[in-house]
């Protein structure tokens, strides 16, 4: 039997702050910090879906090395 596992999804060196992510794809979890500061991930309000690491156009969020949620 299968099971759905969330990811642990972290944003890394490559965020721009340009919100696109949080703009479009308009995830409560993704959460600007101010100008020119990284996007952060509300751990609390992340499903761990993965759908935003398709979004960010400059490959910003990805799984994190651990993976545990």
């Amino acid at each position: 039997e299968q099971s759905w596992v969330p990811l642990k999804i972290r944003v890394n060196e490559k965020c721009k702050s340009c919100d696109f992510c949080i703009k479009q794809f308009e995830c409560p979890a993704l959460r600007p910090q101010g100008e020119k500061e990284p996007i952060r991930i509300d751990e609390t309000l992340c499903t761990g879906c993965g759908v935003c690491i398709h979004v960010c156009p400059h490959g910003a969020l990805e799984i994190a090395p651990d993976n545990v949620c």
